[in-house]
């Protein structure tokens, strides 16, 4: 039977079907090229590479600059301003981020200001290109993949509705609800294809939740690393103000979006516009891309 000569209802439930199963099969293309079976899973110790894949740049920095308040490295001043605190200690530092980020503070600024700086760019990019490495965001041969599969995807779902479409006005059927239907089914997949992350970095993120038996069992674990651990992992949501006095003070946005499960993964890069807004939930890893039915990255950079 031609599906084309379907009456209208009879048209959009095939229509329904059909969008599931080619999104579908998209995601499983995705899954297939982007988390091979057997394939070991990298130890992902680094509390700024966590955050970074979890909810990119601004992630980092919020979890890098805690760190180094909480040890005492940056102090915030009363005017809300964060300066360099021990100028000899830094000598001690190694992480790259860490020793961005004081000698960004060495003058004095508020927190709002490391947000759009470029003296994190370097730092950024050896962030990304590890995680590329290990295969946790997509290489360019990986999106390349991730290109053909939506292309593909795209002529069934386009094609298939034109068509109808075509074959309704010139029988002067209303098509309404079948251009609706294709919006919707092309917004899914685009979604599905903007994932900032891999199915591995996705699945590595998942891993380390069920690891630490969650945010509350870390909250109990101390300070120090483990503070910036909880906060890498589960985002800034997860920090009380008793363990960080100052969460809602520089980091009020980004609490919030936590706390009302808004997803971090839109985008593809870590300078694109959408990791400039509040990000760190945990729903990122399935609907958000996640990141992502969660869709809000944008917001204030706090």
């Amino acid at each position: 039977m031609n599906p084309f000569d379907l009456t209208g209802p009879s048209f959009l439930i095939f229509y329904f079907i059909l969008s599931i199963v080619v999104i579908s099969g998209f995601i499983l293309y995705r899954n297939h090229c982007e988390l091979k079976p057997n394939t070991p899973f990298p130890k992902l110790n680094d509390p700024y590479k966590i955050a970074f894949l979890r909810g990119g740049k601004n992630e980092a920095l919020r979890v890098a600059l805690m760190s180094l308040i909480d040890r005492k490295f940056l102090v915030v001043a009363t005017d809300g301003e964060i300066k360099n605190r021990r100028h000899a200690d830094a000598k001690f530092m190694t992480d790259p981020l860490e020793l961005a980020l004081t000698a960004f503070y060495n003058t004095g600024h508020k927190v709002e200001a490391m947000y759009s700086s470029s003296s994190f760019d370097r730092v950024m990019r050896l962030l990304e290109q590890d995680l590329m490495q290990h295969e946790l965001l997509p290489s360019a041969e990986q999106r390349e993949d991730r290109d053909k599969a939506l292309f593909f995807v795209l002529f069934v779902l386009i094609g298939v509705a034109l068509t109808k479409m075509l074959v309704g006005l010139s029988r002067n059927k209303p098509i309404l609800f079948l251009v609706l239907f294709a919006v919707v089914s092309v917004l899914v997949l685009l979604f599905q294809w903007k994932k900032r992350r891999t199915s591995k970095g996705d699945a590595i993120l998942e891993d380390l939740k069920m690891l630490l038996g969650g945010a509350s069992r870390m909250q109990n674990a101390g300070q120090g690393s483990n503070l910036a651990m909880t906060a890498a992992i589960f985002g800034m949501a997860a920090i009380s103000p008793t363990m960080f006095p100052h969460r809602d003070t520089l980091f009020r946005k980004a609490a919030q979006a936590g706390n009302s499960s808004c997803g971090s993964s839109c985008g593809s890069s870590w300078s694109s516009g959408s990791d400039s807004g509040s990000s760190g939930s945990s729903c990122s890893s399935s609907s958000c891309g996640g990141g992502g039915g969660c869709g809000g990255c944008g917001g204030g950079g706090d």
